[in-house]
């Protein structure tokens, strides 16, 4: 059996890259209107995921403010 990718519809992997991109771009859209924070448990962010969603967000034009440290 041909797999589905092969009669031109989409994969799964296509569709959730799809959706990942959709919603970047809104993230990265509503970022010009509105300041959202993301956020997790981890103690140094830039070892985690936080800093991958940070660039991923940099490249889609979002607007990311300075860091506040307290």
């Amino acid at each position: 059996m041909l797999p589905m990718s092969w009669l031109g519809a989409p994969s799964q992997s296509d569709t959730a890259l799809n959706e990942a991109a959709r919603l970047l771009a809104l993230l990265a859209a509503l970022s010009h209107q509105t300041n959202f924070s993301v956020g997790c448990y981890c103690a140094e962010g830039s070892h985690c995921h936080r800093s991958v969603l940070k660039a991923l967000l940099q490249e889609y034009g979002a607007k990311i403010a300075p860091l506040k440290r307290k």
